[in-house]
């Protein structure tokens, strides 16, 4: 476990529950601190953690097409993505700016406000890999 981290771990704190305490503290040889009893606020912010997981698993056998935000910490990002098509559920990437991040992960759509600059003055522009080439004399029909 704490070759997993680039920091030292002194302690780790969760509810109640056995599935922890004795791995920690005879395998793992860190200090355990169990939650007050019928206080789930003291760990609210793991407990979102777990409902937003499974919350996106939900969405993705429920819903043909899902989203994710820019805002989704990248370490999650592959396995929501895997987790969505394995369950043949489309994504959609909003607010991806980079078009570096927008190759590297598994969207099947993306947008971006910022990519409205490539279209100002009625030009046309299309990727290259992540390069953007601008389409010249283009004429609606």
């Amino acid at each position: 476990m704490r070759a997993a981290v680039p920091f030292e771990i002194d302690c780790i704190q969760s509810d109640n529950g056995p599935e922890f305490g004795r791995y920690l503290t005879l395998n793992a040889g860190v200090r355990h601190r169990k939650i007050r009893k019928r206080k789930p606020n003291d760990n609210a912010h793991i407990e979102k953690f777990n409902r937003t997981i499974q919350d996106w698993k939900n969405y993705c056998k429920t819903f043909p097409y899902v989203g994710l935000s820019s805002a989704t910490p990248v370490q999650y990002l592959p396995k929501m993505l895997e987790y969505a098509h394995k369950h043949k559920c489309q994504v959609h990437g909003f607010a991806f700016t980079s078009p570096t991040k927008v190759f590297q992960y598994d969207f099947d759509t993306v947008d971006s406000t910022s990519w409205m600059q490539l279209f100002r003055y009625g030009n046309i522009t299309m990727f290259n890999g992540d390069i953007p080439r601008p389409i010249k004399n283009y004429k609606l029909k």
